[in-house]
């Protein structure tokens, strides 16, 4: 999946929790720029997301600060139901 593609699935919001598993495998991108628009993605579907807590929770290590500060957000997105 291309990272155009990927921020697609996120403007898509909610209706985009079929793209869930894919976006997952994402966050092991080697891209810094794919994996952030992954973590984007799952942020922007929120709470229906929440499989995605502990490979997003795994990114809050990251070396990438973008990625890092990405996966808290996302993680505020899907925890606290916020859009």
């Amino acid at each position: 999946m291309s990272y155009c593609r990927t921020q697609d699935l996120g403007k898509i919001g909610r209706e985009a929790r079929i793209a869930i598993p894919p976006l997952i495998e994402l966050l092991k991108d080697k891209d810094e720029d794919v994996q952030r628009a992954a973590v984007e993605a799952l942020g922007k579907i929120g709470p229906e997301a929440q499989i995605a807590i502990l490979a997003l929770t795994e990114l809050l290590n990251d070396e990438e600060e973008d990625v890092r500060t990405a996966a808290a957000e996302a993680l505020e997105k899907i925890k606290g139901g916020k859009k």
